[in-house]
């Protein structure tokens, strides 16, 4: 049996709890993301008297994006949309990457209007003229959203920010902005709600994947 601690804390930090002598629950832990704390020793209250308890922790968010990760790859691979994948050091921008791309660099910014969201995919060398994007997509002024909104709509974490987290916008609370810079006949690649890989697709099986969610990207100039 496992059982799950949610702190006070807003409910950041998971921890789960399991039995010393029942270790397929730790590899159930670890499938999950979940990385070993420690060993307790506890007396429980089944009359089984001083029991050793294995403790496994994660950060909510950390939880969140490698569900939405795994949700990801079984989507498109149920879509039957290729895409490569590659796998790399963290990047938390795209001045960090180090390895070679065969496509289109891009960086992704969600941003929010006074009631609306906004996800911008910009070529990686050009600076976000927010004045302009807002004048494009009729707001007044644009400022970058919170993690908390990132978390609740694209069920990702800073670092991250893809349109592959879209799929989970069943709302429709995000408007995908696409800079008409990026050459469509270019790869293009984006992470899996993680930076440690990236997914590379031919631009066409990415316009099928923003059409199988019934997301509708609209094209500016910046």
């Amino acid at each position: 049996m496992i059982a799950f601690l949610f702190e006070k804390n807003g409910f950041e930090r998971i921890e789960a709890f399991y039995d010393a002598d029942n270790p397929a629950s730790g590899k159930v832990m670890q499938k999950a993301g979940m990385v070993y704390e420690g060993t307790l020793r506890q007396r429980l209250v089944n009359n089984r008297g001083i029991v050793d308890e294995v403790c496994y922790a994660t950060l909510k968010k950390d939880y969140l994006s490698q569900k939405a990760e795994k949700q990801i790859y079984q989507f498109l691979k149920k879509m039957s949309i290729p895409y490569e994948l590659l796998q790399h050091k963290p990047v938390y921008t795209v001045s960090e990457i180090d390895f070679d791309v065969s496509g289109s660099k891009v960086k992704n910014l969600f941003l929010k209007g006074k009631k609306n969201y906004f996800l911008i995919v910009l070529p990686e060398n050009k600076r976000a003229p927010l004045k302009m994007i807002a004048q494009e997509v009729e707001e007044r002024h644009l400022s970058f959203a919170s993690e908390k909104k990132l978390s609740q709509f694209l069920h990702s974490v800073n670092g991250a920010v893809s349109p592959l987290g879209l799929l989970f916008d069943t709302g429709k609370n995000v408007q995908l902005i696409i800079d008409r810079q990026i050459d469509p006949k270019e790869k293009i690649g984006f992470h899996p709600n993680r930076n440690d890989k990236t997914l590379m697709f031919n631009f066409v099986d990415f316009l099928t994947f923003l059409k199988k969610i019934n997301h509708s990207p609209k094209y500016i100039d910046t």
